[in-house]
């Protein structure tokens, strides 16, 4: 499992590294969060869709659905069905056991009728946890665990993303010296050779300042694309083989090989899902 925090898109870049390095070595499913129950069926033309999930509407996520689909994956859905919900008058803790056990109850169903199957799961940060939240809350990693009786091995991401600014970042991540100097996601241990992680995790992976995916800038693609334009103009990307999106005129995008100016009319969110759109960028703007 490999968590994210819905608003970061480089998670969503890295998170297609591991899908293509999984997949090398003979994973065989992938399912995330928000996708509808019919995603495979959705997707057997290859393209994702407004109902193929939520998170979809992204682009970065799109192109994670599309090529972990292209790579053989069989995508499948663990989100909760209509059928699965408490009632809308139930507490919020009802509610949200709800959501945590209908998940696990779905990913079970998948290794029942796949006992060989190996899986990728991505999901929202706190779905990933093996411990009980405050409270006693159990997250759907942890219920999937008693379910099964298999520990699965659980990536967080979310204390090791650095924020637009340092003052956002987590204590962990301020406190780890050597990022400013690294390019690549890294994973730690401390002097005891412990993996740096937090509890109810068994790995954390420490995104440097300056990436290939975001560039030079703690802002540039740490933030969620919104559907408004932004009043500052970023490239969310500076390599041909990484996925993003550009906003105006700072770049260019090529969709299938076809060149065409990121100008007026591609603001905010391109239609980029009927085929990978890639950003070329000439200058960076901010």
């Amino acid at each position: 499992m490999l968590n994210e925090d819905h608003t970061t898109q480089r998670q969503r870049a890295f998170a297609f590294d591991v899908a293509k390095a999984l997949r090398e070595i003979g994973f065989t499913h992938f399912g995330a969060e928000t996708f509808t129950p019919d995603v495979s069926a959705n997707m057997k033309d290859g393209v994702p869709k407004l109902s193929t999930g939520v998170y979809t509407l992204d682009p970065v996520f799109a192109d994670l659905a599309r090529h972990s689909a292209q790579l053989g994956y069989q995508l499948f859905d663990d989100e909760i069905r209509e059928a699965q919900q408490a009632s809308e008058s139930a507490d919020r803790n009802i509610q949200i056991a709800a959501r945590e056990q209908a998940q696990a109850d779905n990913i079970k169903k998948v290794l029942d009728a796949n006992p060989d199957a190996r899986l990728f799961i991505y999901l929202g940060g706190g779905h990933a946890s093996k411990i009980p939240e405050e409270g006693g809350r159990e997250m759907m990693a942890l219920r999937l665990k008693h379910m099964t009786g298999i520990d699965p091995l659980v990536v967080d991401q979310q204390i090791g993303t650095p924020r637009s600014n340092v003052e956002y970042d987590g204590e962990l991540y301020r406190g780890i010296a050597n990022l400013a100097a690294s390019t690549v996601p890294l994973v730690m241990t401390n002097a005891s050779g412990q993996w740096l992680t937090r509890y109810g995790h068994d790995l954390a992976v420490f995104h440097p300042i300056n990436d290939r995916y975001c560039g030079s800038s703690r802002l540039a693609g740490n933030e969620w694309i919104p559907q408004t334009v932004r009043a500052k103009t970023r490239a969310y990307a500076s390599e041909d083989t990484t996925p993003c999106l550009c906003q105006n005129g700072t770049g260019r995008l090529h969709r299938d090989g076809s060149n065409f100016d990121c100008g007026k009319s591609n603001r905010g969110f391109a239609n980029v899902t009927g085929g990978r759109i890639f950003c070329r960028a000439t200058k960076r703007s901010r």
